[in-house]
């Protein structure tokens, strides 16, 4: 896979290594590729969908063994269908809440994504973060160390709040940062977050495209 990582998507390279391993690969196969291709270890990883640990026999499960990895392991297994790429990072969003196509799209975004208490992507030369906490109500969009250092800025610069202000942020001068939160407390929907990234997204482009 070394001569095509230029070339192809993480997805794409997720793709091609899962066809190589035949149409049994399993939650090793899986572990490994997420692992290699987007720095995410499956076993660390909380279950988010309570509803999807209803299946598994937990009180008989070793405790030596990660619920993620039976989990995964069980849902894999149970699949009704010849798992694809495609499929597996399906499973993976509705146990872990992880988007593994929405960390391959945001390649040389320079956004970073701290989410559930943990790193999901982060470069040394991302400007912005973007954090959710446990429970994905809340979203926290805030500048880099590097950011600042390129810049001189300190706050969240203005542009960036005005340019999510009509998605329902509000600049919080205490914690410097662009805070949202859901109404009800459910967790925020897929397609805000892709119109948050992609504002951001936006707003790197015309005016901090270093």
């Amino acid at each position: 896979m070394g001569q095509t990582k230029t070339t192809m998507s993480k997805v794409e390279m997720m793709d091609q290594y899962l066809e190589s391993c035949g149409k049994d690969f399993g939650y090793e196969e899986v572990r490994h590729i997420v692992q290699s291709l987007f720095d995410i270890d499956l076993e660390t990883k909380l279950v988010v969908f309570k509803e999807y640990l209803a299946p598994l026999s937990l009180d008989e499960q070793n405790e030596d063994i990660p619920v993620a990895r039976v989990a995964l392991e069980y849902y894999i297994n149970q699949s009704k269908i010849e798992l694809t790429g495609k499929e597996t990072r399906n499973i993976i969003k509705n146990l872990f809440g992880i988007n593994l196509e929405g960390i391959s799209s945001l390649a040389g975004a320079k956004i970073s994504i701290y989410s559930k208490e943990q790193w999901i992507t982060q470069h040394e030369h991302d400007l912005f973060v973007v954090d959710t906490p446990i429970g994905d109500a809340e979203v926290r969009i805030y500048p880099t160390l590097f950011f600042k250092e390129k810049t001189g800025l300190e706050l969240v610069p203005t542009e960036l709040q005005q340019a999510l202000a009509p998605l329902g942020y509000r600049y919080d001068p205490d914690h410097n940062w662009c805070y949202y939160c859901t109404p009800t407390g459910e967790s925020v929907g897929h397609e805000f977050k892709v119109e948050t990234i992609e504002t951001i997204r936006q707003l790197i482009l015309d005016l901090y495209n270093y």
